[in-house]
């Protein structure tokens, strides 16, 4: 919950060829007023969407540079500062509020952290400065 909403990670599985990495498996983030018990559709985003705007990396084996955020588990959000976290990449993927709407930063600003293997939750201080995951 963050000022009113429920921001729902979810993963959007195409199970339809074409079978691609940035296809078949899309990272949501599902925004609810849980008074209403509706969805916001105007401030549902794919974030993955964002992500294919930015620039792929030079050595992408060095970068987490456009990695794709396919299984996004968990998110926590203090400040309008959020965090997402990517098991199957590994990273949490930070995100703020642009006219109410998740922005990751793309193209140029994206940030990611990287994390042990399999992430699974996260949890961020009081004013959105540190998270442990």
């Amino acid at each position: 919950m963050h000022d009113g909403k429920l921001y729902a990670p979810s993963i959007g599985a195409a199970p339809e060829p074409p079978v691609k990495f940035n296809v078949n498996v899309q990272a949501l983030v599902h925004v609810v007023n849980p008074t209403a018990l509706a969805e916001i559709k105007n401030n549902t985003v794919n974030l993955n969407a964002q992500i294919k705007l930015e620039a792929a990396p030079s050595d992408p084996t060095a970068s987490l540079g456009k990695l794709f955020g396919n299984d996004v588990v968990a998110v926590d959000a203090k400040a309008n500062k959020f965090a997402f976290v990517s098991r199957g990449g590994n990273f949490v993927l930070r995100a703020g509020l642009t006219g109410g709407k998740l922005d990751i930063g793309a193209p140029s600003n994206v940030v990611r952290l990287q994390t042990g293997h399999i992430p699974t939750g996260i949890v961020m201080s009081a004013d959105g400065t540190r998270a442990f995951y």
